[in-house]
């Protein structure tokens, strides 16, 4: 064969294989791409949490009469009107007014963001930010931090009067550093972090991208919205300060937004060593997140036994003291909660089995029907009410608070066990997001004998239940919602971290 021919073979035998080694590089590619993804996914779901979080602290035994259950609620009168009695942020302001040498507050929400119906019932952001910086004017030497999350300016993307408020007055106020925590959002979050976060965050304010949780007509940056699919949060609502009394604490379930202020939130005040705990744990937030000052408080020892088992609880040590207490219940023994979102599959299971051992299960949830003023589609309560009803032969007890534009906001569970008394009570939804170290979230743990707050707790969830002398909820085949597609959608978002709960 000439060497013109041999030279015709071969560019012959490469232009047939060419195609398929291009094929092989693009495969070869695409499946190393889908390996660092799943590899970014899962690092970030169960990397190390920062030192300081998912917490339980020691057992405190406070004296009853330094415990206070606190209630908002809202409901209608026979005529449809509307009425609300509030005590949470009342205790708020009495705190930072009293306070002495230090407050610690970890504030979710402090915003005027609105949405297409504007609730004007309370400008509590207003009321937070100013009553803060008046108190700091007052005594400049008294140490006060706030700390928060970057939603309530967008990530940097939107200018915050609350922030400039504090700042001015000289609060220290520190966002939370959101990336050091564990990422919910396993599909979306990894092509984030690849392709978003290495940009930065927003630079200046503004944007073209139309505020998702505003109905004003400001516009958000890009990278800020990207930022907010993350759906992640330092969820936590708590503030803690000195008084003439001693240290004190409000761990509550309501935000500090305008757009909230009429929602129905629960709470706890209480005093003595255990707040320094409290005061620990948040100054551990303010650590990560970049925070070189002094420790803001000063931890108090201990004080005389009282007659309460109290014990502050954090992240993942929510849930596990949730399902202890779901395991412990049996005949005679009672479950009853009132919650804003219920999607965790442990807790509801658990929740399933004690009802099948003989406990009595009453549970009260928001339907999830609207949110500031735009309809939502039920998911998730009308998923996890049709699993807890159905699987447990109607055993669990379903009521839906009858909401009207405002929103059952509380996160309250108490329990009956062999003549004991327990309540859970503070910022935790029962969901993935809030049970499962993702979210910051904190709530305090109570046992007793027949306490007074005990009492009022229960009075506060009986008077909603059976809409004593008010109208506050319905039956649960008001809103029942048997839609299969529905469901699995629900049952996907919990395990995936794509919804918003």
């Amino acid at each position: 064969m000439s060497i013109s021919g041999s030279m015709r073979k071969a560019q012959t035998y490469r232009n047939k294989n060419t195609p398929h080694l291009g094929a092989g590089i693009f495969i070869t590619a695409a499946v190393v791409a889908a390996v660092f993804l799943a590899w970014q996914a899962a690092y970030h779901s169960l990397k190390p949490l920062p030192e300081g979080v998912n917490i339980e602290s020691p057992v405190f035994d406070i004296p009853e009469d330094k415990i206070r259950f606190l209630g908002d609620i809202t409901y209608r009168d026979a005529n449809g009107e509307r009425h609300i009695k509030q005590t949470v942020y009342d205790e708020v302001f009495k705190l930072i007014a009293a306070a002495k040498e230090y407050i610690v507050a970890d504030m979710f929400l402090i915003n005027s963001f609105q949405g297409a119906v504007p609730e004007k019932h309370r400008l509590l952001s207003v009321e937070f930010s100013e009553t803060l910086a008046m108190k700091k004017k007052e005594n400049p030497e008294i140490r006060t931090i706030v700390i928060t999350d970057g939603i309530n300016n967008l990530y940097g993307s939107l200018p915050s009067p609350q922030f400039q408020v504090m700042k001015e007055a000289g609060v220290g106020l520190i966002i939370t550093d959101l990336n050091a925590l564990r990422d919910s959002n396993i599909l979306y979050s990894p092509l984030w972090r690849l392709f978003v976060k290495p940009f930065g965050e927003p630079s200046k304010p503004g944007g073209i991208i139309p505020n998702p949780i505003d109905g004003s007509n400001e516009g958000i940056g890009i990278r800020a919205a990207l930022k907010l699919l993350n759906f992640k949060a330092n969820h936590r609502k708590v503030i803690v300060a000195d008084t003439p009394r001693g240290p004190a604490a409000v761990i509550m379930s309501g935000n500090a937004q305008d757009a909230s202020s009429a929602h129905t939130n629960t709470g706890i005040r209480i005093e003595g060593p255990i707040c320094g705990e409290i005061a620990r744990s948040e100054m551990n937030v303010a650590r990560f997140s970049g925070y070189k000052g002094p420790l803001a408080v000063v931890l108090e020892p201990g004080s005389p036994k009282g007659e309460v088992r109290a014990q502050y609880l954090t992240e993942g040590r929510i849930a596990r003291k949730m399902e202890e207490l779901i395991e412990m219940c049996g005949p005679g023994d009672s479950i009853d909660m009132i919650m804003f979102f219920l999607s965790d599959q442990r807790i509801i299971n658990g929740m399933i089995r004690a009802a099948k051992r003989g406990a009595s299960v009453r549970v009260v949830l928001d339907p999830n029907k609207d949110a500031f003023g735009r309809p939502q589609s039920g998911i998730p309560n009308t998923g996890a009410a049709k699993r807890l009803v159905n699987k447990s032969n109607g055993s669990v007890r379903v009521r839906w608070y009858d909401t009207g534009g405002e929103q059952c906001h509380a996160k309250m569970t108490l329990f009956r066990i062999g003549g004991k008394e327990f309540m859970i009570n503070g910022s935790a939804n029962m969901t993935r997001r809030n049970l499962r170290n993702f979210n910051l979230e904190s709530v305090l743990f109570l046992e007793s004998e027949g306490a007074g707050f005990m009492s009022d707790g229960r009075d506060f969830f009986d008077d909603i239940w059976k809409n004593r002398g008010m109208h506050c909820t319905v039956d649960y085949g008001v809103y029942r919602d048997e839609n299969l597609l529905k469901y699995i959608y629900y049952r996907f978002q919990e395990a995936a971290g794509t919804g918003t709960f």
